[in-house]
């Protein structure tokens, strides 16, 4: 029987505790052969592989043999195991593990891995699997500083034998000159200085290697190759990592724990995971109708360097008053809001009041206007013109002008650029905007005067039927 509670029970705890014995026993070679052959049946079982969640973690090649054995037929399925990248160019795994890819931490990885695919399909946990993931994250934080620390000391004993080499063994101190000044070694001349900053080149066999045991995309595995320095385990520890934090990020949506979801959304060293997380976060409060989950979340206080995924990773096309490519959380959280909001029903505002108010409260006053004057527009051409929904778009322009009012400029400098589609937005112009590419000032507020006459024309109709009344609006000069 499938169990769909998310409390923790003494004997939950007993398990996690066991849990965590059985991974600590994973941390050296087993002993036995038959414990590393059933080690091997367990990672490798269909269930598993077919529901692994995006994991991936590709046990064959980079476990050690002194880990886990493997059934014959399974060894003989990864032999002609295949990538096909976007190029439709094939990568075989024997092209590229013929240099040892072992690691002592993918067993643990794995085995975690596997627990939560047990309580994600079969018991339906989410306080179990985020606690779960929330101890691997910690495992592959530990195992990405001790990596780094084995590359500084192998950076360092390298550079210490080509100062070596370079050494003229003549006692003076020309060699110690030409490193506090390069640019004057070789009588002044320009040259590079083995300390100048050199451009990471793609090491296409690490970026193969990635594909295939990852499973990502070539132009993903490319930056990532770009921004580790073709190190193929920190590349492996920063996927495994993401992973694992998405992961947390959406069982934590599941139980409406929002704070704990933006707390790990923000930790990501990976805009591709970035961007999955934000569009789960904004997906589920525009579910669930809830604003206050965005709006009081800090998305500027994350580090994360979009430079260089920008022109990789996101697109979009259909823009508004966003920029093309997103720099920081912030934008990428206005953008997916605004994606949202053409996907949803023209009588439902939520989405263009969120985006109104998301603006708003980061002191972009023409962005709120220009979200909602879009969305008075899209009223206007969508042919429902019913008396809610035209009482919807007045309240909507009494916002936009509102918004206009704040700033700074004169009135007669105020404006909004059309550059967003409508369904019957190039074949039907309001008459009042003539111009296709902005809206004045002075033409909305013309607008508005003739949107405010029809709502008070539907309040008397609703008031000679026996509905009740309401004013209000836009205070005009």
């Amino acid at each position: 029987k499938r169990s769909t509670t998310s409390s923790i029970t003494k004997m939950d705890r007993d398990a996690l505790r066991l849990f965590d014995e059985c991974g600590k026993y994973l941390n050296k070679p087993l002993r036995s052969e038959k414990e590393r052959y059933l080690l091997g049946l367990v990672l490798t079982d269909e269930y598993n592989l077919m529901h692994d969640d995006g994991y991936k973690i590709d046990v064959y090649h980079l476990a050690s043999s002194e880990y886990i054995e493997f059934a014959d037929e399974f060894i003989a399925k990864q032999k002609e195991r295949r990538q096909i990248t976007e190029n439709n160019t094939v990568i075989l795994s024997s092209d590229v593990t013929h240099e040892s890819c072992e690691f002592d931490w993918v067993i643990q990885l794995a085995y975690f891995a596997h627990l939560i695919q047990i309580y994600k399909q079969l018991v339906s946990k989410p306080t179990i699997v985020v606690k779960i993931a929330n101890n691997v994250i910690d495992f592959l934080n530990q195992q990405v500083a001790k990596c780094q620390r084995d590359k500084v000391r192998s950076c360092s004993s390298t550079l210490e034998l080509k100062l070596d080499e370079s050494d003229d063994d003549d006692d003076d101190d020309d060699d110690d000159q030409d490193l506090i000044n390069p640019a004057a070694a070789n009588n002044g001349n320009a040259s590079r200085s083995r300390y100048q900053d050199i451009h990471i080149h793609v090491d296409h066999k690490v970026c193969d290697k990635v594909m295939l045991f990852t499973g990502i995309s070539k132009k993903r595995a490319q930056i990532l190759c770009t921004s580790f320095e073709n190190h193929l385990e920190l590349i492996l520890l920063s996927i495994y990592k993401s992973n694992f934090i998405l992961e947390v990020v959406t069982e934590s949506l599941k139980m409406e724990h929002y704070d704990t979801a933006y707390r790990y959304l923000i930790q990501f060293d990976d805009l591709y995971c970035a961007k999955a997380a934000i569009q789960e976060y904004v997906a589920t409060c525009c579910k669930q109708r809830r604003m206050q989950p965005i709006l009081k979340q800090n998305w500027s206080e994350s580090d994360i360097q979009f430079t260089e995924w920008t022109q990789h990773v996101l697109s979009f096309q259909h823009t508004n008053n966003i920029q093309l490519k997103p720099v920081n959380y912030q934008n990428l959280v206005e953008s997916m809001i605004y994606k949202f909001a053409l996907q949803f029903n023209i009588e439902d505002s939520f989405c263009f009041d969120l985006l109104y108010t998301f603006s708003m409260n980061h002191g972009d006053y023409k962005a709120a206007a220009k979200y909602m004057f879009e969305y008075v527009m899209r009223i206007e051409h969508s042919g429902n013109l019913s008396k809610t929904i035209q009482k919807l778009q007045y309240h909507c322009l009494c916002q936009v002008l509102s918004a206009l009012d704040l700033l700074s400029e004169r009135e007669s400098q105020k404006y909004l650029r059309l550059d967003f589609a409508t369904n019957r937005f190039q074949d039907e112009k309001t008459v009042i905007f003539r111009n296709e590419k902005i809206a004045t000032y002075q033409q909305i507020k013309k607008y508005y005067i003739l949107m405010q006459s029809k709502y008070y024309l539907l309040t008397l109709t609703d008031n000679d039927s026996g509905g009740g009344g309401g004013g209000g609006g836009h205070a005009m000069n």
